[in-house]
């Protein structure tokens, strides 16, 4: 147990170095002047990269956007044009089937005018003559 005692309080002396000799060096680094000039302009650069490699994302998934709606108006317009033409063809569809009722109707008045006309002759023949 004495043994155990000794590990966890030279472990924790041995951290308690770590960080003393960590914040000597930081007290040291920021008394020299060039050396924190240096770690600003670390920082900036760091920050400038950060903000690049976000305007480079945006730009990404702005040209993936682009080209998502770009898809999407290329199928609708030809959906749009499929319409179109589907209802031109239906349109000429009709206007064939008129033309078709039309021609029956006209055979139909036709064949009426011709069977009143031969009961007429019929009956002007049934007729006696005066």
């Amino acid at each position: 147990m004495a043994a155990r005692a000794y590990e966890l309080k030279k472990r924790r002396e041995d951290e308690r170095k770590a960080i003393v000799q960590e914040k000597l060096y930081q007290q040291w680094r920021s008394g020299l002047d060039d050396v924190r000039v240096m770690d600003s302009k670390i920082v900036t650069l760091k920050t400038i990269a950060d903000r690049d490699a976000q305007l480079d994302e945006k730009a990404a998934r702005a040209e993936e956007e682009k080209r998502h709606h770009e898809f999407y108006d290329k199928l609708w317009h030809e959906g749009y044009l499929a319409k179109i033409e589907r209802e031109k063809l239906e349109k000429e569809a009709e206007k064939e089937r008129k033309a078709q009722m039309i021609k029956v109707l006209e055979i139909q008045r036709k064949m009426k005018e011709k069977s009143a006309w031969r009961r007429r002759r019929c009956r002007r023949r049934m007729r006696p003559s005066r």
